[in-house]
């Protein structure tokens, strides 16, 4: 299993660090951490915007992710967005 997460810039002009972290088979359960708190920061920024997750297929992603299924997810968070790639 391999599952990387890139953290990037959805405009120019953001103040911040783009990075890339990748985690292989014996790091499953860091990855899954890391996904868990990516997804509060995502919950977060809906609530602080008067957003709320309705998104049949936001909550599918969520669920997937956090499950490390294999695909393609990605969490918007304001200024940035996480993009997940999960692959067995």
């Amino acid at each position: 299993m391999k599952v990387i997460i890139e953290y990037k810039k959805n405009h120019e002009g953001v103040i911040g660090k783009e990075r890339k972290e990748v985690y292989g088979e014996y790091e499953e359960r860091l990855a899954k951490e890391h996904i868990e708190e990516i997804v509060e920061e995502h919950e977060a920024y809906l609530h602080e915007n008067g957003l709320v997750l309705e998104d049949q297929d936001t909550m599918n992603d969520i669920e997937a992710a956090t499950n490390l299924h294999e695909g393609e997810y990605y969490f918007d968070v304001g200024d940035f967005t996480y993009y997940i790639t999960i692959e067995k």
